[in-house]
């Protein structure tokens, strides 16, 4: 092949592809909900990180910005945080002029969560003055190593804060501490271009107008906001990482004429309402698709996202399968990794959408007496539990002896022959007397503790 064919063919090939990229369907992101015992900003966390894994997959998607919230809901030029954020942090702080340190420090962890999950609108001096009085709050409890991971999370917002005269010594010590651990940290840059004019804020520090590259921060969750010439706000929580994190700040399509779209957010169900808000909100955002999430508790140290794909253009929601990560969100980028993989796939071949109502919390935890069970609901099923049962040692059965004992829906039963217990080590066996009923279920399963060398009091998670 000569030089010009040569050239020729690449250029073909370029052209394609931009003309492929261009074709890319357009995808929105609704900010996640934090629900059932979520901190927000967890939430606001794992919204980040999956804006940035689709934003890399521009292959097969692309990223639109969001546009802006009208008044009736959240202010799309607000300049403080929440009023739950701002209440919460006036009472953390007289509950610890009170020395009542103990409920002081929910009170200030909450504030701080709250103000922290939207960096468009937080209040940085606020944030790191509560930061002091919940870490002192914690020391006083006893609980030192909550109170030097406060610490920490202070001197990487702001590294060079310098705490004030009157706390005792060894308090300023244990942050100088934490700065000395902080520096031993790998450090990283964020790259933040955006609307021209746009002045860039990072962990409440004005960096000048876009584009802004800020080298030598150190690894961890670092909060970006981009505000426009006329107030427009953006903001998202960026995991920094290693290498360069990029941020593109975008202030969405242009406010309808009432000023904004309704807040699409939505609760744990998603309804022909919610499907109304987020349909304005993709038209405005000039998005085919919307993803939308809420975050719940599904463990002591463990948050699940249940998450949906909207099509535009069907008016309809299809589900996700849920995901699960530790309960900051801090390591929640593969499980962003595996949802953004799931939205492609299902961009490219969307199929049907679901019948509304439907409940993105697939999975309850009932404490049944000194037994948690666990049930998968239905899409749009209910949870509820129509009978308390109790745990009680199975009287037929002895210690050492390798049998299980199986229990439906509706009571003890009789195992079936494909699940009789191979051979192992010796078990003790329990069996529910009385069992839960779950609306919804339609059909009773079996359920077995498969294995136990000890008799069981504790708590169990069962699943059937």
């Amino acid at each position: 092949m000569g030089f010009i064919s040569r050239f020729l063919f690449t250029l073909v090939l370029g052209i394609s592809a931009g003309a492929a990229a261009g074709d890319a369907p357009k995808i929105v992101v609704v900010p996640f909900t934090a629900a059932e015992g979520a901190p927000e900003v967890s939430a606001g966390r794992f919204t980040g990180q999956v804006t940035e894994e689709l934003r890399s997959r521009d292959d097969a998607v692309e990223l639109v910005g969001a546009p802006a919230f009208t008044k009736t809901d959240r202010p799309a030029k607000a300049t403080k945080p929440s009023p739950e954020a701002t209440l919460a942090l006036e009472t953390g702080k007289k509950l610890l002029a009170d020395l009542k340190f103990d409920e002081a420090a929910p009170a200030l962890k909450k504030g701080v969560e709250l103000s922290l999950a939207d960096p468009a609108t937080a209040d940085f001096p606020a944030v790191t003055e509560a930061l002091v009085s919940l870490a002192v709050s914690y020391f006083r409890m006893g609980s030192d190593d909550d109170g030097q991971k406060t610490l920490a999370q202070l001197a990487r917002i702001d590294p060079g804060y310098t705490i004030p005269s009157g706390y005792p010594p060894a308090f300023v010590r244990e942050f100088e501490k934490a700065k000395k651990r902080l520096d031993k940290q790998g450090r990283g840059s964020i790259s933040v271009e955006g609307p021209a004019g746009s002045t860039v804020f990072i962990d409440g520090h004005d960096l000048g107008m876009v584009p802004v590259l800020e080298e030598n921060l150190p690894f961890g969750t670092h909060y970006v906001k981009v505000e426009g010439s006329r107030g427009e706000r953006f903001g998202q929580v960026a995991e920094l990482k290693g290498g360069m994190l990029k941020v593109k700040g975008s202030f969405g399509g242009p406010p309808d004429k009432a000023g904004g779209v309704a807040d699409p957010r939505i609760g744990a169900t998603l309804d022909e309402a919610t499907a109304t808000r987020v349909q304005a909100y993709a038209k405005a955002a000039n998005a085919e698709y919307a993803i939308v999430g809420v975050l719940y508790r599904t463990g002591e140290q463990q948050l699940t996202a249940g998450t949906a794909l909207f099509s535009a253009r069907r008016g309809g929601f299809a589900p996700l399968p849920p995901v699960s990560f530790d309960a900051d969100a801090m390591t929640s980028n593969v499980e962003a990794y595996k949802l953004v993989e799931e939205i492609v796939k299902r961009v490219q071949s969307y199929g049907s959408t679901v019948a509304l109502p439907l409940n993105l919390i697939t999975k309850k935890v009932v404490t049944v007496g000194s037994v948690a069970t666990t049930k998968e609901a239905e899409a749009g099923g209910g949870n509820r539990v129509a009978a308390r049962p109790k745990l009680t040692p199975d009287p037929d059965v002895r210690p050492l002896e390798n049998k299980s004992v199986y229990v439906d829906s509706n009571g003890p039963g009789e195992r079936p022959p494909e699940a009789t217990a191979s051979s192992g080590p010796p078990k003790w066996i329990w069996f529910v007397v009385g069992a839960a009923v779950v609306a919804g279920a339609g059909v009773g399963g079996y359920f077995m503790i498969k294995e136990a060398t000890r008799p069981v009091t504790g708590t169990v998670t069962a699943q059937w």
